[in-house]
């Protein structure tokens, strides 16, 4: 696994870039394995047109800590599969996700009060 950490301000933003092109058109075939918008329907990843109400879905919490808010609030971890080796399966990339979060403390297993 090679992985690449960031912290994001632009919740909107960092979506539309990460199902798009990407800076160097290397945003192929992009998808959602897993994840949780606290009630948000976050399948709409899989449509374009839906980021705007997503990302102010993903937001809301953050924006409810008013001034209290971290600036920026949305950590990112890139992670891809070394390429000289087969791909995962989408079940196999839910579980990295999963390792990733508990292990990092962000969304330790079984705390229904994580990171979203």
């Amino acid at each position: 696994m090679i992985a690449h950490l960031q912290r994001a301000s632009n919740t909107v933003g960092l979506l539309s870039y990460l199902y798009g092109p990407g800076e160097r058109g290397d945003h192929v075939g992009p998808r959602l394995i897993a994840g949780e918008g606290h009630g948000a329907p976050i399948e709409l990843l899989a449509e374009p047109d839906s980021l705007f109400y997503l990302a102010h879905a993903l937001d809301a919490p953050v924006e409810r800590l008013g001034t209290r808010a971290p600036a920026q609030a949305t950590w990112v971890c890139s992670v891809r599969s070394d390429p000289r080796q087969p791909d995962l399966t989408d079940p196999q990339w839910a579980a990295v996700a999963r390792r990733l979060v508990d292990a990092t403390g962000i969304a330790p297993y079984g705390d229904p009060d994580a990171c979203r």
